[in-house]
């Protein structure tokens, strides 16, 4: 679905991991240690404790959490949209609202089948 030869999976990867397609218009993704301090204060709230700032990466400029939830739905609907494309099944019975972990969507696909 990805194009990815092999990657390490946990049970809390998500289909969200590998869609490398996705960006914002008008919007970077850039690490924390590249906003200027004066605009950081804006990602306090989402940023764990002891966080490398050049590894950890945010939406510059910020987007509100109306946009944020936004655009995880039309995500969300574009992963679901290519797994059931890729696998003819249909994903309408997942469960709203759970994460797209690639273990619960793999399982859903074996049952479904």
């Amino acid at each position: 679905m990805f194009n990815v030869e092999g990657a390490l999976l946990t049970n809390e990867s998500t289909l969200e991991d590998f869609d490398s397609g996705f960006g914002i218009l008008g919007h970077k993704l850039v690490p924390l240690s590249k906003v200027p301090n004066g605009k950081r204060k804006h990602y306090a709230k989402q940023i764990p404790k002891f966080t490398n700032e050049e590894s950890y990466s945010v939406w510059y400029p910020p987007l509100s959490s109306k946009e944020l939830g936004t655009i995880a739905g039309a995500r969300r609907k574009y992963l679901v949209g290519l797994v059931e494309g890729t696998y003819k099944v249909s994903l309408k019975n997942y469960p709203k609202g759970e994460p797209l972990y690639i273990w619960k969507v793999a399982e859903f696909i074996r049952r479904v089948n």
